[in-house]
C-alpha cells in the first residue's frame, strides 16, 4: 500500500481499493490521514 497515494487517488476518481501494507505505521498514517470526516465513511482499515 506504501504511503497511500493510490488510495487517495481512487477516491478522487470515486473507485474502489483494497491495500495491503505489513508495515502497521503506514496503516496508521493512512488511517489518520484519511480520517478528516470527507472519507472516514469510505474506508476500513484492519490491523
Amino acid at each position: 500500500m506504501g504511503s497511500g497515494t493510490s488510495l487517495f487517488e481512487c477516491e478522487k476518481l470515486n473507485r474502489k481499493y483494497i491495500g495491503f501494507d505489513i508495515n502497521p505505521e503506514m496503516l496508521d498514517y493512512v488511517n489518520s490521514s484519511m480520517n478528516d470526516g470527507k472519507y472516514k465513511d469510505n474506508f476500513y482499515i484492519n490491523h
